[in-house]
């Protein structure tokens, strides 16, 4: 990796959390209204779940196709966001204990899928490419 590449990794890998980090201390009530994604979907999807999106994206087309300045500076990207949650998800009270094991306990069958989701683009991609 040149110095400019690694330059250019540092700024998209900061930028996110600099990004939502301003924004909330700027104007904390923007955080109060849902995002479409998340009014429409009824998931909770938070800026660190589209960083692993992005890192997973990154990871196939990096194993799959090509690594080039792109695949790392979306790495960087995705890895910005998700670092950015990292902390206050570890630091959420937890208020509910047993909501939260319904709903693992529901998310099996999805989660299943997801799996088996991804390994079959894993296979088709290693076929193909």
């Amino acid at each position: 990796m040149k110095i400019t590449e690694f330059i250019a990794f540092l700024i998209v890998f900061i930028a996110p959390s600099v990004y939502q980090r301003s924004k909330f201390m700027l104007n904390r009530h923007s955080f109060e209204k849902l995002s479409a994604s998340r009014e429409k979907s009824g998931l909770q999807i938070h800026h660190g779940h589209w960083g692993i999106l992005i890192i997973f994206i990154s990871t196939i087309y990096t194993v799959f196709v090509e690594n080039n300045l792109y695949t790392i500076l979306a790495f960087a990207y995705g890895w910005g966001l998700l670092i950015d949650e990292i902390i206050p998800s570890l630091k959420m009270p937890t208020i509910d204990r047993e909501l939260e094991l319904k709903v693992y306990s529901e998310a099996k069958k999805p989660t299943f899928f997801l799996i088996l989701f991804t390994v079959l683009i894993f296979i088709i991609l290693f076929i193909v490419v």
